[in-house]
């Protein structure tokens, strides 16, 4: 999404704002980019989830804002399903193409809130 007329500083703190009403905790916020991260449903435990372990999957999302010219960024994110979450054996799996539409709505939400 091509936010334009705002700085990367009220780009951040609206998509903070989005990612927090829609049941994400903030795991990283600096320059270099932010993380949110919600526990999974449980179609994701179903899905994604260990058949031995009562561990649960959860939900990361990395968003980037890249600047492309002057007072115009590019707001982006990645989604992945995390599995044994802050464990030495955590493993990322990037979301396929059939599950972005629902970031990309949330990146619209963002972008709704500076027109």
């Amino acid at each position: 999404m091509t936010i334009s007329g705002n700085t990367p500083g009220q780009i951040r703190a609206a998509t903070i704002e989005v990612f927090q009403e829609n049941g994400y905790a903030v795991g990283q916020n600096d320059p270099t980019g932010l993380v949110f991260e919600k526990q999974g449903s449980g179609m994701n435990n179903f899905a994604y989830g260990s058949w031995i372990g009562d561990t649960p999957i959860w939900i990361r999302v990395k968003a980037s804002i890249v600047p492309t010219e002057e007072m115009r960024c590019r707001l982006q994110c990645t989604a992945y399903i995390v599995r044994d979450r802050g464990s030495a054996a955590e493993e990322e799996l990037a979301l396929s193409k059939i599950h972005k539409s629902k970031y990309q709505k949330l990146l619209e939400q963002v972008v709704k809130r500076f027109r």
